[in-house]
């Protein structure tokens, strides 16, 4: 009977422990910035996603929390090395982006301004080896550089996401 006793003891001091330990992995609410590692911008990202380079090889700026099947990378263009305008810019990656996907299921776009920033948010459901994603691309200008912001989830996971790609893209502001 002491055994089972002890036993009992174990399991409890267990089970406390493991209750701990989940607690302690809790995350923040709210957003936090973070900066570019040039110091050009920063942009405001929850607490749960965490750096990353194994998302694009253009962006130095990427972050994700794979568990929870949220990404987001930031590309930058110089305005000096390219000829694009804003508009042109724009198009010619929401076209790389509608071809890289297998179906394109529904999509929008519209004007805003963030941070005094001429921007385009675009949306779009899609299909890529027939499992559903949602994307968020926010094209900023600022005087120097055209930015793209990506953002993307499971399509499962749009609920929960698509207000907070929202409130993180316009959290983006220049820092110099």
């Amino acid at each position: 009977m002491k055994f089972f006793t002890s036993y009992k003891r174990i399991q409890f001091v267990s089970v406390i422990l493991f209750t701990l330990y989940l607690s302690s992995c809790t995350y923040k609410d709210g957003l936090f910035p973070q900066k570019d590692k040039e110091g050009k911008f920063e942009i405001s990202i929850p607490d749960f996603m965490s750096s990353t380079n194994r998302l694009s090889e253009e962006s130095n700026f990427q972050y994700q929390n794979r568990y929870r099947t949220i990404y987001m990378v930031i590309v930058d263009e110089k305005k000096s090395d390219s000829n694009h305008s804003f508009s042109s810019f724009t198009e010619e990656n929401i076209q790389i982006f509608e071809n890289s996907v297998d179906s394109l299921l529904t999509d929008s776009i519209f004007n805003l301004e963030i941070n005094g920033l001429n921007a385009k948010q675009y949306k779009a459901d899609a299909l890529i080896t027939g499992e559903g994603f949602y994307y968020s691309l926010t094209f900023i200008e600022s005087e120097t550089d055209f930015y793209q912001i990506a953002k993307w989830t499971n399509h499962k996971r749009k609920k929960d996401y698509e207000s907070l790609f929202d409130e993180m893209a316009l959290t983006f502001r220049i820092l110099n």
